[in-house]
């Protein structure tokens, strides 16, 4: 399965740069999301690819979409707050409404 590419994103003094510091896991995941649009939630299930290796598993139970990155590759980060010191990158899979 082909990786999608790590983009070059820093906040704050954590550099992501090297995809060194990231391994795959496998699983699929259920996260909230709101739309501003709408003022409405949905669920977005998605297939994680990568991860910081010093984040821990029960740590996505608390994580939000930051923003859309492309088409397919999301970020997200800690849904409480505005600490951006962690970063997950994850592929797409599909999306329910």
């Amino acid at each position: 399965e082909i990786l999608p590419n790590i983009h070059r994103t820093q906040h704050k003094n954590v550099s992501l740069t090297s995809s060194a510091r990231f391994r795959i896991i496998l699983g699929e995941w259920t996260i909230s999301r709101s739309s501003a649009a709408h003022s409405s939630k949905f669920k977005t299930r998605f297939k994680v690819l990568l991860r910081p290796l010093n984040l821990r598993r029960s740590l996505f139970q608390n994580m939000k979409v930051i923003k859309l990155l492309e088409h397919d590759l999301f970020e997200i980060g800690p849904k409480k707050t505005q600490d951006f010191s962690t970063l997950v990158f994850m592929k797409y899979a599909h999306c329910e409404k």
